[in-house]
């Protein structure tokens, strides 16, 4: 996990660079993984959908769901959102739904509470099909359709780091 928190770190500290204060300052920062690992997915997507206010001070909305945002995971499995749906500013003192999402992966569903500022985010994701991931890959790993010629899969090489399968001849 340090070196998970050193790009979360890093991402937090590229964020806050010349960043105002205020509603403008309002976003939600994170970094998709594999569940148990700290390897990042790029080529994910994070779903951020309004669900409902907290508190009596919470902030006005007619529409939350025609309020709903995604995000394409970036360099080292990194998402940002900064504004919903149509450029309005994130709502403070709200429930959220964060859904995330990724080719050859099980989809994940958080219950995020939104009072404001910065909220910064590890969310873990499961494999469910390496046959299935066109479009997203790990990082520092070779995308997909390039292992055609390679013995063995992407995933299976995560699952034998992670002790999950047993090491090739065996």
């Amino acid at each position: 996990m340090p070196r998970l928190l050193l790009v979360l770190v890093a991402l937090l500290l590229t964020a806050c660079a010349g960043t105002p204060r205020g509603r403008s300052a309002d976003h939600v920062i994170g970094v998709l993984v594999l569940s148990g690992t700290e390897q990042p997915i790029v080529g994910g997507e994070i779903n951020l959908v309004p669900v409902e206010p907290v508190a009596g001070s919470a902030d006005d909305a007619e529409d939350p769901d025609a309020l709903a945002v995604r995000v394409p995971t970036e360099e080292l499995g990194a998402f940002l959102v900064t504004t919903l749906e149509g450029g309005r500013p994130l709502l403070r003192g709200w429930l959220y739904d964060l859904h995330a999402t990724a080719p050859g992966f099980y989809s994940t569903t958080e219950r995020l509470h939104f009072e404001g500022g910065q909220l910064a985010l590890t969310v873990e994701i499961e494999v469910i099909d390496d046959t299935a991931m066109e479009g997203a890959h790990f990082v520092g790993e070779q995308p997909p359709d390039r292992l055609k010629d390679v013995d063995g899969t992407l995933i299976d090489e995560v699952l034998r780091r992670q002790g999950r399968l047993p090491p090739p001849g065996f």
